[in-house]
C-alpha cells in the first residue's frame, strides 16, 4: 500500500508532490531538511540509514527518552530503514529502490559518495551528481546536496 502524507498544515488535504517517491540517503542538516519539505509537501520519502550507526544526528542532542529531538526536527513524517550499501545484498535491495522511486537524494561526503557512485553506474543511472528534480517539482538543493530524477 503506498504511503499517503497528508500535512496537518493543509487540512488533511493530499500535498502537491502526492505520489512522488523519494529514496532519501542524506544525513547531518541540509539534506535531512530538504527531503523533510518535499515530505511536507506530500511526497512518500524513504529514508535510507547504514546498519548500526543510522544518521549520526540521532545521538545530538538534545536528547529525550533516548531520542534526538533534532533528528525527528528534520526527518518527521518519513519512511525509514537500514541498508548495507557494502553489501551485494544491500546494493540488489538500493537498485531495486532505485527503480521504484521518482527522486534520489544524497549528501555524502567525498569518501561515501565513491561507494554510492559505483551502484549507481551499476544500475544504468548514472552518478548521484546532477542537480535534476521531477517536472512536478520545482526546488533549488542546498550547497553538497545532490538529487537525480530516476530515469527509470
Amino acid at each position: 500500500m503506498p504511503h499517503c502524507h497528508r500535512n496537518p498544515f493543509l487540512g488533511g488535504q493530499h500535498g502537491t508532490l502526492e505520489g512522488i517517491t523519494v529514496l532519501d540517503l542524506t544525513w547531518v542538516l541540509a539534506g535531512p531538511f530538504a527531503s523533510m519539505v518535499l515530505c511536507d509537501l506530500g511526497a512518500d520519502v524513504i529514508k535510507v540509514e547504514r546498519p548500526g550507526i543510522g544518521d549520526v544526528a540521532r545521538f545530538t542532542a538534545p536528547v529525550v527518552n533516548g531520542e534526538s529531538c533534532y533528528f525527528f526536527s528534520v526527518n518527521r513524517g518519513k519512511r525509514s530503514m537500514t541498508l548495507d550499501l557494502k553489501s551485494e545484498r544491500g546494493r540488489d535491495l538500493f537498485l531495486r529502490l532505485i527503480e521504484k522511486a521518482d527522486v534520489v537524494m544524497e549528501n555524502f561526503t567525498r569518501e561515501r559518495r565513491s561507494g554510492s557512485a559505483s551502484v549507481m553506474r551499476r544500475s544504468g543511472k548514472g552518478t548521484l551528481a546532477s542537480s535534476t528534480l521531477p517536472p512536478q517539482a520545482s526546488a533549488r538543493p542546498a550547497p553538497n546536496v545532490s538529487v537525480q530524477r530516476s530515469t527509470s
